[in-house]
């Protein structure tokens, strides 16, 4: 799957969001507000791939940080925040109660500031959503998480 990301300013990306009628919880607006959604000028197209932990070989779940390391064995990526607003815009396919996390680096120390982003599918509405957990936070084993394809991105590339 492919996404492109960048050509609009924070504000512009939420308030595309909201023009699509797509709910940004407190966390999510935190990350706008704080920056850590990075936005670009120029466009770039990103490869992505959905996977869960079980797929990359956690059986029984992982980590964030468990998760990240099985995936860089597969050539995937963690994802700057800004895929996930740029996902729901380019319309990702979400079935109901679904929800799919962001694979993102860790951004602050503090337990108590979000870790990353998650879109969600609930009733008629769709979701970005900003989540906080701990280092120790097992995700469990059928959770699906977008990464950066860099398997793609090399293919691309030659």
């Amino acid at each position: 799957m492919k996404v492109e990301i960048g050509t609009h300013s924070n504000a512009d990306l939420v308030e595309q969001l909201k023009e699509q009628r797509i709910q940004l919880n407190p966390f999510a607006l935190q990350l706008f507000e704080d920056q850590m959604i990075q936005t670009t000028k120029c466009s770039q197209t990103l490869s992505v791939s959905v996977t869960t932990p079980s797929e990359l070989g956690a059986p029984f779940g992982a980590t964030l940080a468990e998760l990240l390391a099985h995936a860089a064995l597969e050539g995937l990526e963690p994802c700057p925040l800004a895929v996930a607003p740029y996902l729901l815009l380019q319309g990702i396919s979400l079935t109901k109660d679904e929800y799919v996390t962001l694979a993102s680096l860790h951004l602050e120390q503090e337990e108590t500031y979000p870790r990353g982003l998650y879109l969600r599918r609930r009733d008629d509405s769709v979701w970005l959503r900003g989540y906080r957990c701990d280092d120790a936070f097992i995700f469990p084993p059928s959770m699906k998480f977008v990464f950066i394809d860099a398997k793609a991105k090399e293919e691309e590339q030659h």
